[in-house]
């Protein structure tokens, strides 16, 4: 539905006071225009000349090929386990899980270091995964030797049980990253404590049989903290293996491991990985590079949500279910009644984005709703004339989502309103639909700086999404209204927050942006990345009130809170992550740190290329009214590297 929550806002941020603003006569003429221009949506589209961006183009080349692997792996799992076995094999573990009953975390199962307490760092980590690597190969060679012992049919068979492929440790920089976007939100930390593969091994076993031989060795002879099914429950990317975590004990003389004894006490345990593959499978997977292309769509997606990127994925068989995407397709799907898949399309134009191209298709969805409407409807077609208005509002706000993103305010605004219209006679005042939109008009004026219009709407939208008998106008945040508001109206609360910041009054945006992050904060629903987003945006407008306010190692702190969220929600090549990345350049720039600024530069400029905005970009840029001396990022960047630093 248009408006939807999650909405970035650092691309919808208002202008600044000095902005210039339109006449009230020259903006009735472009809202006459465009009302006129908007008769155009309800004609049969026109087969016309479709071009996609070169990213675009790789993006969708890359899907088809995903999918494709996707389809083979499963076929493949079907041919070398067609009696389910190891789909229906039950896995346990002897710590029980490594949660508790309530959903925390154990701490007892933490990564040590080689004094025995939780690791501190990134350094402590791999000092501790490195004196344990001998023990946990040798381990690994004693379950191939003893496997290959009681398995004589493999021999006389003719068939090779490949015990063993050795992984090399993990980098320290894959550590410090992957501890950081996957368990920097994880308690008690520190988030290193809970990285389990630095010690990595797989085994590949010829078939069924030897897969479950392999796993009863392992309850036997080893302490097994956490074990996966993935014939069960394969990654998205249809893969299918069993993944086992180890506890390995290290004691100052034993090198094989043990009960322990107080001549021979265990020093510090370590967890590492065993992956047990089905040969076959392991190959295709390696043939098709199925791994290159799940990290190629976990970074452009949401980061490592797997669930998320699971749904994503899932709406994308259904759009290529009639073969490669490319403009034809589009094309077609432009010339159809299939309004579903329309929708889909829709959404993965606006998220590559190419927002043409979901013009082109929400025009399309509402040419169909307008088209289905009833023209008098009797009172036994009321509430199927009442479904179909509702349909034709949804477009309307879908196409005002990407007018806005266009940064088209005006035309965006004239969508926004038919939307809300049709809301007001069918849903009524009080529904969230109706607050959804208002939130959007208000966001719109704000930026086309008509604030005290803005705050009209904003203020409606928050009487609706404020929790029952809550005053959305107070300076009231307590916990117990935090907790039952809607999520939009933390979403309201930082639009709000952006007017006190544009008319000058930080004290009052901070409050605002607090506001939105006690409520965003008491969210218990975090279904793809809404209260982690909702949190990343608050500390985004923190950090830039406190660059405004002088202090810049508050700001700082923000920023990096900011960033850090950003990437494990959307990803690190995300447009958002990139303005972030920015943002801390200007940050460092200001303290003095150029190598570091350079460094964040850098990076923003490397997901700049086709995903950026210039509109978002120079609307944050407003904001910290930030300056690179009249050179470009580029520019700033190559002297900063080579004639300003020290």
């Amino acid at each position: 539905m248009g408006t939807a929550l999650g909405k970035e806002d650092e691309g919808q941020i208002p202008r600044q006071l000095d902005a210039v603003t339109e006449s009230e006569q020259t903006d009735q003429r472009k809202s006459n225009a465009v009302a006129a221009e908007s008769e155009e949506f309800h004609r049969a589209p026109q087969r016309q000349t479709l071009h996609m961006r070169k990213e675009s183009k790789e993006f969708l080349n890359t899907m088809h090929s995903y999918l494709d692997c996707k389809r083979k792996l499963e076929a493949l799992a079907g041919k070398v386990d067609p009696c389910r076995t190891l789909h229906g094999m039950t896995l346990y573990t002897h710590s029980g899980g490594i949660r508790e009953a309530d959903g925390t975390y154990k701490a007892t199962y933490r990564q040590q270091n080689q004094s025995g307490n939780p690791v501190r760092d990134s350094e402590e980590l791999l000092q501790a995964a490195t004196v344990t690597r001998p023990l946990f190969l040798a381990l690994m060679q004693q379950l191939a030797s003893q496997i290959m012992q009681k398995r004589q049919d493999l021999r006389r068979d003719g068939a090779q049980f490949k015990a063993l492929v050795e992984l090399p440790l993990k980098a320290w920089s894959r550590i410090v990253e992957k501890s950081r976007d996957d368990y920097a939100k994880r308690t008690p930390g520190p988030p290193e404590a809970w990285l389990y593969d630095l010690n990595r091994a797989s085994v590949l076993c010829p078939d069924v049989a030897t897969m479950d031989a392999v796993v009863t060795w392992l309850y036997k002879n080893t302490y097994i903290v956490t074990a996966k099914n993935r014939f069960h429950r394969p990654t998205i990317s249809g893969y299918r293996d069993l993944l086992f975590v180890l506890r390995i004990p290290v004691r100052p003389t034993d090198q094989q491991g043990g009960t322990g004894s107080p001549a021979n006490p265990v020093l510090f345990f370590h967890m590492c990985e065993l992956q047990v593959h089905h040969e076959q499978i392991w190959q295709l997977s390696k043939t098709l590079e199925t791994h290159r292309l799940y990290r190629y769509f976990r970074s452009y997606f949401c980061g490592n949500d797997e669930a998320s990127v699971g749904k994503l994925m899932t709406e994308l068989v259904e759009i290529e279910d009639s073969g490669k995407l490319d403009t034809m397709v589009v094309q077609r799907v432009l010339e159809s009644d299939d309004v579903p898949r329309i929708r889909k399309l829709t959404e993965l134009f606006q998220h590559l984005p190419e927002h043409d191209f979901a013009l082109l298709l929400s025009q399309r969805a509402l040419d169909i709703h307008v088209a289905a409407e009833p023209d008098a409807p009797s009172h036994s077609k009321h509430e199927t004339h009442h479904s179909h208005r509702i349909n034709v509002a949804e477009s309307y706000n879908h196409i005002g989502d990407i007018l806005l993103a266009k940064g088209e305010y005006l035309s965006a605004l004239t969508h926004y309103r038919q939307a809300l219209d049709i809301y007001l006679q069918t849903l009524g005042p009080q529904h969230v639909q109706t607050a959804a939109t208002h939130n959007a008009i208000g966001l719109v004026l704000s930026n086309q700086a008509s604030y005290d219009e803005a705050l009209i709407h904003f203020e409606k939208a928050l009487a609706i999404f404020s929790a029952p008998g809550g005053d959305s106008s107070s300076n009231n945040t307590d916990q117990s209204i935090a907790k039952n508001a809607h999520p939009q109206a933390a979403t309201a609360w930082i639009y709000i927050g952006h007017i006190a910041q544009a008319r000058g009054n930080l004290e009052q945006a901070r409050e605002n942006y607090e506001k939105a992050r006690a409520i965003a904060s008491a969210l218990e629903e975090q279904l793809y990345g809404t209260k982690q987003t909702l949190l990343a945006t608050t500390e985004t407008n923190l950090g830039i009130v406190s660059y405004h306010q002088g202090d810049l190692d508050d700001a700082l702190v923000h920023m990096q809170q900011a960033l850090a969220t950003r990437q494990a929600v959307l990803g690190r090549k995300h447009r958002q992550t990139g303005l972030v990345h920015e943002a801390l350049g200007t940050i460092w720039r200001d303290l003095g740190n150029l190598e570091t600024a350079a460094e964040h530069f850098c990076q923003a400029n490397s997901i700049d290329q086709g995903t950026t905005c210039d509109w978002e970009r120079s609307l944050l840029k407003k904001r910290l009214h930030w300056s690179t001396g009249g050179l470009s990022i580029d520019e700033k960047v190559s002297r900063t590297s080579t004639e300003e630093l020290p």
